[in-house]
């Protein structure tokens, strides 16, 4: 314990505990992953705050993507907005969202498996969102929507994936699923989730989903509708 620590109170070290292990769970890579995070959301924003005001509100807004309990668009756009005091536009913050929740997650995770930030699965991860598209579904995709491996709803994120399956209903109802494997296909360079759809018991078949991309699909699968 240091000195100053001698003059905190119990609540404020109870507190500056609780930070550190927040940031530990945001930035499991510690400063390389805070760094990495802040240059991206720059160059996202056209360098509109300078670059130690986009590291704070990196950490904001990447604990608004992973420990609020609405982990939507709908909800995590407006928070970033505010936690960059509104200096960047709606746009610009979905981009943040889509980056925080979709790449730095998949890089977070892989770097905890692999242990390194330089590797070549990190390398591979980087490439297969910088092809994302920022769209209802893919320009070159083709075959039914939703319902075949080359024409796959876009999502950033397997949480992503999980909203949107969320918001899907057919005759009006809530549907199952459960991802059942996953292919590739010429379409889209990152690999595509199969999930098996069910409505109270009665089977409905699979739908496809890529969440390698820049925006979280609101168009649905022919006989399903989508609510937001």
């Amino acid at each position: 314990m240091g000195l100053f620590d001698i003059f905190k109170n119990k609540e404020q070290r109870e507190f500056d505990k609780l930070m550190e292990e927040m940031l530990d769970v945001l930035f499991p890579n510690g400063e390389n992953d805070i760094a990495r995070d802040s240059k991206r959301v720059y160059l996202l924003i056209q360098g509109k705050l300078s670059m130690d005001e986009c590291r704070n509100c990196v950490k904001g807004s990447k604990a608004v993507v992973v420990f609020a309990e609405d982990k939507s668009a709908e909800h995590a756009v407006p928070s970033i907005r505010a936690k960059f005091n509104n200096k960047i536009t709606e746009k610009e913050a979905y981009g943040i969202y889509a980056y925080l929740s979709g790449e730095a997650m998949y890089l977070d995770r892989l770097n905890a498996i692999m242990g390194m930030d330089d590797d070549e699965e990190m390398d591979a991860i980087k490439e297969i969102f910088k092809n994302g598209v920022d769209a209802e579904k893919l320009p070159d995709g083709y075959g039914e929507y939703g319902h075949t491996v080359t024409n796959p709803i876009l999502t950033i994120s397997v949480n992503g994936s999980k909203d949107y399956l969320s918001r899907l209903r057919f005759n009006g109802k809530p549907i199952n699923y459960e991802r059942t494997g996953s292919v590739s296909s010429d379409v889209t360079s990152g690999s595509i989730d199969i999930y098996s759809i069910t409505c109270s018991g009665k089977p409905l078949g699979d739908i496809y989903i890529c969440p390698y991309h820049k925006r979280n699909s609101k168009k649905a699968p022919k006989e399903f509708t989508f609510i937001n």
